[in-house]
């Protein structure tokens, strides 16, 4: 018992393991829940398959990106034709559509 109420009628009483309790749906009974040793041992712990990953290993580079395109890239430096050998050099960025 917890306490009585203050017309001494009614008690609160102290519910004990109801944290460990739990209602099983398939069987329609409240079950204790395993601790935390049963569940471990039925259990054990694995490592991740992702441990490690992006990490290098040995001398290549840890993970290989490729390329978005395959298509042979033009060079950023153009000499222009005509104006002794003036440079231009190509804007990397990217480009608008053009309005239709």
């Amino acid at each position: 018992v917890k306490s009585l109420s203050e017309c001494q009628q009614f008690v609160h009483l102290q519910r004990e393991g109801h944290g460990e309790l739990l209602f099983d749906f398939r069987k329609r009974q409240m079950r204790r829940l395993p601790s935390r040793e049963d569940v471990d041992r039925a259990h054990p712990p694995r490592q991740s398959s992702l441990y490690g990953f992006g990490k290098s290993q040995g001398g290549e580079a840890p993970v290989k990106v490729e390329r978005a395109s395959f298509r042979e890239e033009r060079p950023d430096v153009l000499y222009k034709v005509g104006k002794r050998g003036q440079v231009k050099i190509r804007s990397t960025g990217i480009k608008a559509p053009k309005p239709k």
